[in-house]
């Protein structure tokens, strides 16, 4: 499975992502899923906030496209569940 988004690995995120500007929640792609995929679920966490490692983000029942590939954005907290963070 490869996920991409338009962060430079290792690098800032950028500020339309953050507190700073909108808040927004990046486009990820998710490609070469394995066949037998069902559908998706995903957990975000920020392993160095201040106080402590803080989950920012938990979807699940995230559906599969026709597509070879799956978009993951804002758009998609109303297609899967989404569950409670630690904010």
């Amino acid at each position: 499975m490869k996920i991409t988004t338009d962060f430079i690995d290792n690098g800032l995120i950028p500020s339309l992502y953050t507190c700073d500007e909108e808040g927004r929640f990046p486009i990820l792609k998710i490609e070469d899923l394995p066949t037998s995929t069902q559908s998706l679920a995903l957990i975000v966490e920020d392993p160095d906030a201040p106080s402590g490692v803080r989950d920012h983000l938990l979807l699940a029942n995230i559906p599969l496209t026709q597509d070879p590939y799956v978009i993951i954005s804002q758009e998609s907290f109303d297609d899967g569940v989404l569950g409670q963070n630690g904010w």
